[in-house]
């Protein structure tokens, strides 16, 4: 009975939403045409094309959709996005009275992305449509989330009467989907606004609905108490009509039967004062059943008579409404047609006085064409021919070129890797002759760093790309050479080594080989002083934008005794990060740990191209 209640009541409400229209809407779209005929620029006619589509709007529907296809397409035409985002709106709001809620939704879709470039100017109102079309549609929450959008842009904006009515469809939407404590939460924050402000026509909207929410939880008394407050302040009689019912109601649920049937006089006067057939249906039913109750039930069923006969007559006015329509739309199109066939027949007979001129004029200017193509055709051709010859001998100057520079780097490369090795041999010799500890050591540090920059010079002649160097097979056979160079043993010191596969260049190459050269050397040196198992890694990789080169060993970490002739290495190692604009980690508890995150590099991608940061 609640639910049955609260349906009663909403199609009540509803049913005023319809506007009467006579002499003065009929005046006021004269007066519109009159406009119409003086306007000056794009941007008035617009406006009259969507004010005569809204005036059209319950009279003629066929009317009201032309004029907001001509709106819509005139602001499309001449760039003016504020009113074709209004042309749209006006036409999804035809759409949706025609019953095709789909495309109305779509229209409003259009409509919200051109209002949100201009500021948000008319958001609001957007929204609230969007969601009165999904309440139509039957998706409330869709709908509810679109008023609480047009709610928050109100809200911005300060309290308002705009804000009032976003909280009372809000509360409408969660009362329908059961939100009954955060409905009358938002009826009674939206009835404080209308009273700051004076609003007393949404104030009885949110007397009425809060009333209606009442009525709905069995709350006789505070049903009727807000019956009474919307009676009171309603200025339109189609209001007094709603609460009058809705009084009316409660007291027959308090077993009152006198005082309901009074307000139902009360409604059924002012119902056939403003000449409603709709108000009284209503008042003739419920009067019925509360007859019913008392035991009176002759007049019960002749109310209840009352009730049908209006019923049917609302039912044959819908009928003879339809038909007229159609008639008169079939009247508008068949005399559209006749003025077409007029149109077509003039032009058709224009149009063959022109033919003939045009044919001939088509053939000249064809002639001429083909004419002019062949010439131009000729011409490509033979600049097409002398072009492909130039072309032949400068890719074959230019590979000859490639081909004598390829044969001259790697023949630089080689040189300079042999004068390399012929200074690592010098060293060599050098150090035979040596007898001091210290002195011996820094020539074998230096023979391995030029051999470490040899290694480069070797990997790049050898390989067919001559600007990149491999470094996953660099620094295999750098680790594997130092390895050799102070005689370690695979099984005593495990060499682990997870390098990606990166092609670098020279100018980064060389001075990432001689840090590696130092953190392996310093490694293998310092790391395992009484000898004994361990392992040393070696990781370089790439990751967001950066190179990152670590050395790890599990030895007896940075110990100042032990590692004390480190020191010049670790100024060449800093001295290199600053070129290569590397930070630079050490940490030397579990082991001696040293990572460079580096910034400045240049990577090759292939043979033919480079990426550089």
């Amino acid at each position: 009975m609640i639910f049955k209640f609260f349906l009663f009541f909403l199609s009540f409400v509803l049913s005023f939403t319809a506007p009467c229209f006579g002499q003065e809407g009929e005046a006021t779209i004269q007066a519109l045409y009159k406009s119409l005929r003086t306007a000056e620029d794009d941007s008035t006619k617009i406006s009259i094309y969507l004010d005569l589509s809204w005036e059209y709007f319950f009279m003629n529907y066929d009317s009201a959709l032309h004029y907001s296809g001509w709106a819509l397409e005139l602001s499309d035409e001449k760039s003016q996005p504020y009113l074709t985002a209004n042309a749209l709106e006006m036409k999804a709001l035809l759409l949706e009275t025609a019953g095709d809620v789909g495309g109305a939704i779509r229209l409003y879709l259009q409509s919200i992305p051109m209002r949100q470039a201009m500021g948000g100017a008319g958001l609001e109102s957007t929204y609230n449509n969007m969601a009165a079309a999904f309440q139509t549609q039957g998706n409330l929450r869709k709908a509810l989330e679109y008023y609480y959008k047009s709610y928050e842009i109100e809200r911005e904006h300060g309290p308002s009467k705009g804000m009032a009515e976003s909280l009372i469809n809000i509360a409408i939407i969660e009362r329908n989907l059961y939100a009954l404590d955060s409905a009358i939460a938002h009826l009674n924050k939206a009835a404080s606004i209308a009273r700051q402000f004076d609003e007393s026509g949404t104030l009885v909207d949110a007397y009425l609905n809060i009333a209606s929410w009442h009525a709905a939880k069995n709350g006789v008394d505070s049903a009727k108490f807000y019956y009474q407050l919307s009676y009171d302040l309603a200025s339109e009689m189609r209001t007094k009509v709603v609460a009058s019912v809705g009084l009316g109601i409660c007291y027959r649920k308090k077993k009152n039967h006198a005082m309901a049937l009074a307000y139902l006089d009360t409604a059924e006067t002012m119902a056939q004062q403003i000449n409603t057939l709709d108000y009284l249906k209503r008042v003739y039913l419920e009067r019925a059943e509360i007859l019913g109750e008392m035991g009176d039930y002759k007049n019960a069923l002749s109310n209840f008579k009352f009730y049908q006969t209006i019923q049917d007559s609302l039912v044959n006015m819908e009928v003879i409404t339809l038909t007229n329509d159609l008639e008169r739309k079939y009247k508008i199109e068949s005399a559209e047609r006749e003025l077409a066939e007029m149109k077509l027949a003039a032009a058709e007979s224009s149009l063959t006085a022109e033919a003939a001129a045009q044919q001939r004029r088509l053939l000249l200017f064809i002639a001429i064409i083909l004419a002019l193509g062949i010439a131009f055709l000729a011409y490509r051709y033979k600049a097409k021919q002398k072009t492909g010859r130039i072309l032949v001998q400068k890719n074959n100057t230019i590979e000859k070129a490639l081909a004598e520079r390829e044969v001259l780097l790697r023949e630089i490369h080689h040189r300079v890797k042999n004068n390399l090795q012929v200074i690592s041999s010098l060293l060599s010799l050098q150090s035979r002759e040596i007898s001091d500890k210290e002195a011996l050591n820094a020539v074998n540090e230096s023979k391995q760093r030029v051999q470490s920059m040899a290694l480069i010079h070797q990997s790049l002649y050898a390989d067919s790309n001559l600007k990149a160097v491999n470094m996953k097979q660099y620094v295999g056979q750098l680790s594997e050479a130092l390895f050799h160079a102070y005689k370690l043993n695979h099984d005593e010191i495990e060499l682990l080594i997870e390098v990606d596969s990166l092609f670098l260049d020279i100018d980064t190459a060389i001075p990432l080989g001689l840090i590696l050269n130092e953190l392996i050397t310093n490694s293998l040196k310092y790391a395992f002083p009484n000898g004994g198992q361990g392992s040393i890694s070696i990781r370089l990789w790439e990751e967001s934008n950066t190179l990152h080169l670590a050395v790890a060993d599990s030895g007896v970490g940075k110990a100042r005794e032990t590692r004390e002739g480190f020191s010049f290495g670790m100024r060449m190692i800093e001295a290199f990060c600053k070129k290569l604009k590397a930070e630079l980690a050490i940490r030397d508890s579990n082991g001696y740990a040293t990572e460079l995150r580096i910034s400045k590099y240049i990577k090759q991608w292939n043979e033919k191209s480079e990426y550089s940061l």
